[in-house]
């Protein structure tokens, strides 16, 4: 079942739903008293409770599990040989899976499609390597009695996620981690150990959010170290897509409304009007359209964009648009409804694994969608090509924002505004300081703070900054929404959004084959800017 699907989905989208409060996992524990051992004696006894494997073992290995997880059964089979790993869940009848291989990692989702990874979001990588190597950020805090005897150590490396381990006090053994994840703690806890070829390992593991329709159960039920893996179960799989076009290049149906892309698409004989949005990692559906169409669900769980809301998964059986197929699609279930007009309910989202299925040409004069066979597109003349990186299911680009640039930027024609993100913000607070425009709106409408986003609302002060560089094209000032108080929606290291009020000045060819985004100035861009 995909989490996280809306990563950060439409800008302009009401949604009922509540925020997304409570522990934000980064204060310490209570009930900590004072050790009487150190750091390094703590790690030296992990270290020899955990073992190393026997002499002469190979240095691979295969295991399986059951899952339960949001309400559905399924099972995860991991392999491992050398640097090379993958991991196969599966979950009521959804499949996916990630890994790395050849050094690139790589996931595919519950919809066949493939993304190689860049390796972008490092928050966990730097907080492993900093325990490892015992260094700057990482501290003993001391001893808790409950929820088990256990010695606690702070994680919070330059550049790294907060966390706090728990290692037993008689054993040695990490038994329980706490994570600060998008706004929230979320609670790991490890039993069952069992010793196999001199490594001691946990058999049983349970995850919690403090929500307990997203509690995960995990229980080993078989491990093999040492012993040969088939090149089959570490082999990156054949990518898959749901969509197919009639021809090479079709058009797609759609009403421009306010730059918003809203496509009519047939389902069971019925019209139902989504937003194309590549800030969603996924496709979402209303669900009491969902619930009319009698299509089933699968599991139920909760989720957090820019506030709280109950989602589940479906199975839609064929949509169709123009000249354009989608079969047995894979789609989060919530509810989710806005009206783009007096006339015009959006009941869903049309996000990465609609995009992904063909090179997506949005032209915001002329209002027209077009669908591109990727092996047979080239570039338009005098296109400008933006690099992306597609590690979350939404395209990720490079800006620059004055002096500073943001790796981390997602291009979101679901946002009917650019963003800038508080922690981007408060990294480069040189580059972001307000030019005039936006302690103006400030000053003339001091009560207008926030915008409605998926789940809830999104705080937000309007910041003038520039200049701002996008694909080498240069606007010298551009006005952005400043989030803060907004973890979820701003999900970890991001940097920001890039939306409509920029995208409209260009024809943009969203290429995820290549990944490429082509952008064409066009008359708009031309008359202001040229």
């Amino acid at each position: 079942m995909r989490r996280d699907v809306l990563l950060i989905a439409a800008l302009a989208v009401a949604l009922m739903g509540a925020d997304a409060a409570g522990d934000d996992g980064t204060a310490a524990p209570a009930g900590i008293a004072p050790a009487n051992t150190t750091l390094a004696a703590v790690m030296a006894a992990h270290r020899k409770a955990v073992g190393r494997l026997a002499p002469g073992v190979p240095r691979t290995r295969t295991e399986q599990w059951n899952v339960h997880l949001e309400g559905l059964d399924g099972t995860q089979t991991s392999a491992e040989a050398g640097k090379d790993d993958r991991n196969d869940s599966t979950l009521g009848p959804f499949h996916r899976a990630d890994g790395t291989f050849g050094g690139r990692g790589w996931h595919q989702n519950e919809n066949g499609e493939v993304v190689l990874e860049h390796g972008l979001h490092q928050l966990d990588d730097v907080s492993d390597r900093a325990v490892a190597t015992q260094s700057k950020g990482v501290t003993l805090l001391g001893a808790v009695a409950a929820p088990v005897a256990a010695y606690v150590v702070k994680v919070a490396p330059p550049g790294g996620r907060i966390e706090y381990l728990y290692y037993a006090r008689d054993t040695g053994l990490l038994v329980r981690r706490d994570r600060s994840v998008r706004g929230r703690r979320r609670i790991t806890t490890y039993a069952d150990f069992r010793t196999t070829a001199g490594l001691t390992e946990a058999w049983h593991v349970h995850t919690t959010d403090g929500r307990l329709e997203n509690d995960g159960d995990y229980t080993m039920t078989a491990l093999a170290l040492g012993k040969p893996v088939d090149p089959s179960l570490l082999a990156i799989p054949a990518a898959k897509t749901p969509v197919s076009l009639s021809g090479p290049r079709v058009s797609v149906p759609i009403k421009m409304i306010g730059d918003r892309i809203i496509i009519p698409i047939t389902i069971a004989g019925h019209t139902v009007d989504f937003q194309m949005d590549s800030g969603a990692s996924g496709i979402v559906i209303d669900d009491a359209i969902v619930d009319a169409l009698k299509l089933k669900t699968y599991g139920k769980g909760t989720g957090d964009t820019a506030g709280s809301y109950s989602e589940g998964s479906t199975i839609v059986p064929s949509m169709t648009f123009g000249g354009v197929t989608m079969t047995d699609v894979q789609a989060q279930s919530l509810p989710f409804t806005f009206w783009s007009d007096a006339k015009t309910p959006v009941a869903g989202l049309m996000g990465f694994d609609f995009i992904d299925g063909a090179v997506m040409h949005i032209d915001y004069l002329d209002g027209t969608l077009e669908a591109i066979d990727p092996k047979t597109f080239v570039p338009p003349a005098g296109a400008k090509a933006l690099p992306i990186a597609l590690d979350d299911d939404v395209p990720l680009v490079d800006v620059g924002i004055a002096k500073a640039i943001g790796h981390l930027f997602i291009v979101d024609t679901g946002a009917d505004r650019s963003a800038l993100f508080s922690t981007f913000v408060a990294a480069h607070p040189g580059d972001v300081v307000d030019q005039g425009l936006g302690d103006q709106m400030v000053a003339s409408y001091p009560f207008v703070t926030d915008f409605n986003g998926v789940g809830g609302t999104v705080k937000y002060r309007p910041l003038q900054v520039g200049p701002l560089t996008l694909a080498g094209i240069v606007f010298p000032k551009w006005l952005f929404q400043g989030t803060h108080d907004a973890p979820a929606f701003e999900a970890d290291d991001f940097d920001g959004l890039i939306g409509q009020d920029v995208l409209r000045n260009f024809d943009v060819y969203l290429d995820y084959a290549h990944e490429k985004i082509w952008l064409v100035p066009n008359a708009r861009y031309n008359a202001r800017w040229g």
